[in-house]
């Protein structure tokens, strides 16, 4: 029993580093995505943060959904390295 509570405690460990991680992920592309609020741009940020609250506050659905609105705005990020790391973030996401 003791094994299966220790089990247990290590995935959870793991998934707060990786829900830590996503975070800061999604923190960094959020603040470079900057411009104000009605560049091209701005919808996308908006999509990644509304998904940054659902996922620290363990929303799993609206996360999801979230993610794949900013896909969708993918094209409105003028920046062609920076669509690049949003769209690599978003695919490491596997919704």
């Amino acid at each position: 029993m003791t094994q299966r509570s220790e089990e247990t405690g290590a995935e959870q460990a793991r998934r707060n580093r990786d829900v830590q991680s996503d975070v800061a992920k999604i923190e960094e592309l959020v603040r470079d995505l900057t411009g104000g609020d009605v560049t091209p741009s701005a919808l996308v940020r908006e999509h990644l943060d509304a998904a940054r609250f659902y996922l620290v506050g363990s929303m799993p659905a609206e996360y999801e959904f979230s993610l794949k609105l900013a896909a969708d705005s993918l094209s409105d990020i003028e920046d062609k390295e920076l669509r690049a790391r949003v769209a690599a973030f978003l695919q490491s996401q596997k919704f």
